[in-house]
């Protein structure tokens, strides 16, 4: 019997955080990278598939939108990829943090490059509140 975990592949965890209020839609000064792809070339077996993201705002949250970006350039040219809503939520013993799903990322190939040019996702948030990103991943 195994007495550690065995993976068919790699697991990997992801994590930023987007705290300073960031509205472009196509050049944002205040993105956060949260992901990187693999610094090899790109090729069969290389890079990450996430399977899972979300969004969490701990505490007290304004209603915001949380904006995830790709860029293939080391953050010059941001393309955006999706949006999701954070809701306002005041904390309490009887009330969860805001978890919020980001399903467009999900089945996502993170692909590997070299030269510097690894493709990136950034997070944005559209209000001024520390919001967390986290993706879950598998190396392929």
């Amino acid at each position: 019997m195994a007495t550690s975990a065995q993976y068919a592949t790699t697991p990997a965890y992801f994590t930023g955080t987007a705290a300073t209020a960031d509205s472009s839609y196509t050049a944002p000064t205040n993105a956060v990278l949260i992901m990187t792809g693999t610094s090899t070339a790109a090729g069969s077996g290389v890079g990450h598939r996430i399977y899972r993201a979300s969004a969490i705002v701990k505490g007290t949250s304004t209603q915001a939108v949380i904006r995830i970006f790709t860029s293939t350039d080391a953050g010059t040219t941001f393309q955006l990829l999706g949006e999701a809503m954070i809701p306002a939520i005041t904390a309490g013993s009887s009330t969860p943090i805001s978890d919020v799903s980001l399903p467009f990322l999900e089945g996502l190939v993170v692909p590997g490059s070299t030269g510097g040019n690894a493709f990136r996702i950034y997070a944005a948030t559209s209000v001024t509140q520390n919001t967390a990103v986290h993706i879950w991943a598998s190396a392929l």
